[in-house]
């Protein structure tokens, strides 16, 4: 893991003022590479690099990199696991190679092969690559934008980074609020922006799986990976399990590389214990695995995660936290934040980071499982709405006070202290539409579609235009996978959104703001390309999620590991605001401030907050998200 930052056209400032720059650009960052700082200065371009390092701890590993004639200069964070294979082939062909660095191979592929290098490359990466001789600069991020990559562009002047705080330290560079990113957060996942936005007017997130090419003054941007292309594989149940076992085997293999020490997350759950059990039949016992929970016991999976550490007989941390401790590193979390980002289990993620990088460097987790194997239980929630589509909108309102009285009854309405039966039967008859892109939102964003307009005041609404941006982003999605059954294209929506704008968010500011390396071993392309090469039935049948997923690691896991329920770090921020923090939801939701910032409905506002406070309604999804961007706004905008 490493940081990144750099800018285009900045010429015009002294050589010694683009190294002011540069060196206030990376320190900024330097939690992300805390080994070693590399600044150059190049005609035309900048480049800065934070490094943590894993692979060849050498100074011959250093960056920014050059290659031996001194016409690519390389800025790079992440790792290719591929990179010893790719590296033969180069040899091949007559390359010489100075250090034991994946660096140095990225490099000479892309001098041999251009823009198409990218598409060899098997990690997770974010790079920038100055061409000195053409004067042009190539940028590129991971198949599922694990590593981030942002980007300001205006008036010809480019600056990247890892991170937006550092391309607001860039002269050029100016604060202004994006009022459809501000839109798209209170509508997709629990509160996240998507690619190509960010918060900022004019800087942007290069999406996943795509490049860049800056060249005579002209941005070009382009995708490089396809997967609603891939078709439907002619494998049999069985076939599909043996064939998943090896690709998942293989993948944690390659991912075990490393010259620091290494571990791996486990809370017990099917994801994380499989990804613990096949690093098991790599290496002898002794792995190191993690684990935190809490003295709330409805927030406790230590049983799960000590009974999968005991079988595989590895070297287990876990460590027990107190629920306020959550609430004690909000401010510091959202201080590093340079995006507001409402999922609050991005706290207990963060206590994980910082107690694991006390042992080790780099870690292990089993994120991207949910997404390819079919793992979520909003799932069935879609399958139940298109079996009733055809009935007219009103029956739900009538039907929705009887299935409330009868809901606590059935399995599959649990109730959580987060998430009552009577939220959920809400949540699902009023997000309910029979436009799958709709539903979508209604179902995962803290606000549905309907209430938008309700949210901000008529000038906002004016520029962000009365077309929902959300919504327009999660259709253009569905376009590109219009031929998929629904099962697939919710699948589809989830690895581009949920994981990509959010979860992967969530993992990577957790662990970098603690200097600590995570590689997700299911997201590799060629896992998600025969995931969904698969029926969809292969993967929820019935009321079983995961189906292929849980067959083939049932040779590795027991049962009560491979059935138990999805549980994730839940956060009670439902209790929170009624409770702990309602007083500073009062300070920065107030009528008062409010008015003052002119962005949202003062009275709409009020209204949420009132109903939640007195229990005749659950609004916290929605007040969270609020607090979360008024506490991110008085750090980016009043400091």
């Amino acid at each position: 893991m490493c940081g990144i930052c750099g800018f285009v056209n900045s010429s015009s400032f002294s050589v010694s003022y683009q190294h002011r720059i540069l060196r206030k650009m990376t320190e900024a960052i330097s939690y992300r590479g805390p080994d070693d700082q590399g600044l150059e200065v190049i005609s035309n371009c900048g480049f800065g690099n934070r490094r943590l390092a894993v692979i060849d701890l050498s100074p011959r590993a250093h960056q920014p990199m050059w290659d031996s004639k001194k016409r690519y200069c390389l800025t790079y964070n992440g790792e290719v696991y591929n990179f010893s294979q790719l590296r033969k082939n180069l040899e091949k062909k007559g390359y010489h190679f100075f250090s034991q660095s994946d660096t140095e191979v990225i490099i000479a592929l892309y001098q041999e092969y251009g823009p198409a290098a990218v598409k060899k490359l098997r990690g997770m990466f974010a790079f920038a690559i100055w061409d000195n001789q053409r004067q042009e600069l190539f940028l590129a991020r991971d198949h599922f934008g694990i590593k981030p990559l942002f980007y300001y562009w205006k008036d010809g002047v480019l600056v990247f980074a890892s991170e937006i705080k550092s391309i607001l330290l860039h002269p050029q560079v100016k604060r202004e609020l994006n009022l459809v990113a501000l839109s798209q957060y209170f509508s997709v996942g629990f509160g996240a922006i998507p690619s190509p936005n960010s918060i900022f007017k004019n800087i942007y997130k290069l999406p996943p799986a795509h490049y860049a090419i800056l060249r005579n003054g002209r941005l070009l941007i382009k995708k490089y990976w396809y997967l609603e292309n891939i078709e439907v594989g002619d494998y049999s149940f069985v076939d599909a399990q043996k064939r998943l076992f090896r690709l998942l085997s293989d993948s944690v293999k390659e991912q075990l590389i490393s010259d620091v020490s290494l571990g791996a997350f486990l809370s017990g759950g099917i994801d994380s214990s499989t990804i613990v059990a096949l690093m098991s039949k790599q290496r002898a016992a002794g792995i190191k695995t993690f684990s935190i929970s809490f003295d709330d016991p409805n927030f406790d999976e230590s049983l799960y995660s000590q009974r999968v550490a005991k079988i595989f007989k590895t070297n287990h941390f876990s460590k027990t936290f107190a629920a306020s401790q959550l609430l004690r590193i909000l401010p510091q979390v959202i201080e590093k934040l340079d995006e507001p980002l409402a999922d609050a289990s991005i706290l207990p993620t963060y206590l994980l980071s910082q107690f694991t990088r006390e042992k080790v460097t780099v870690a292990l987790s089993g994120d991207g499982g949910d997404e390819l194997f079919a793992g979520y239980p909003t799932y069935f929630a879609h399958k139940i709405a298109s079996l009733i589509s055809f009935f007219p909108q009103d029956w739900f309102k009538k039907l929705t006070p009887l299935v409330l009285g009868i809901a606590p009854f059935f399995p599959l309405m649990k109730h959580s202290s987060n998430l009552s039966s009577q939220f959920k039967i809400k949540r699902f008859f009023f997000g309910f539409s029979s436009d799958l892109g709709k539903r979508y939102i209604n179902f995962l964003g803290p606000l549905n579609i309907s209430q938008k307009l309700s949210l901000f005041v008529e000038p906002v609404i004016k520029e962000i235009g009365y077309e929902d941006p959300a919504l327009v982003f999660i259709n253009q999605l569905l376009k590109e996978v219009f031929f998929f059954d629904q099962q697939k294209k919710l699948q589809y929506l989830d690895l581009k959104v949920y994981l990509a704008e959010q979860c992967l968010v969530k993992i990577d500011r957790a662990s970098s703001f603690n200097s600590l390396e995570v590689r997700v071993p299911f997201l590799n392309p060629t896992i998600a390309e025969f995931a969904f090469s698969l029926p969809s039935s292969f993967h929820f049948n019935g009321f079983t999620l995961k189906r292929l997923l849980k067959s083939t690691v049932r040779c590795l896991l027991p049962k009560e590991i491979i059935n138990r329920p999805k549980r994730g770090f839940g956060v009670p921020i439902n209790y929170w605001l009624r409770q702990d923090l309602k007083p500073m939801m009062e300070k920065f939701l107030s009528e008062k401030r409010l008015k003052r910032q002119g962005l949202f409905n003062p009275n709409f506002v009020q209204q949420l907050i009132i109903e939640h406070l007195s229990g005749k309604e659950t609004h916290h999804m929605i007040l969270w998200s609020l607090l979360i961007f008024q506490l991110w706004y008085d750090n980016w905008f009043k400091s």
